[in-house]
């Protein structure tokens, strides 16, 4: 199944309501890895900015889920 730019806007805004920044890159991340596959055209820049998700939380290096957002999408 390709999904569309329309697709990826409609999850982009979904994610980008997510209050917590750290959980919303991690979440954002996870649709990285999996859309990436539904479409050659697929801008991870640009999605990762539609849902407000370009950096995690300063000073959470030693957070574990960042060690699973690294793996899922390095």
């Amino acid at each position: 199944m390709t999904l569309t730019r329309q697709h990826f806007q409609l999850i982009a805004n979904v994610v980008s309501q997510v209050a917590d920044q750290t959980q919303r890159h991690i979440l954002a991340m996870n649709f990285v890895s999996e859309l990436q596959k539904t479409n050659p055209g697929f801008r991870t820049d640009l999605f990762l900015k539609a849902c407000n998700a370009t950096q995690p939380a300063a000073g959470r290096d030693d957070d574990p889920s960042r060690a699973k957002e690294n793996f899922i999408a390095p």
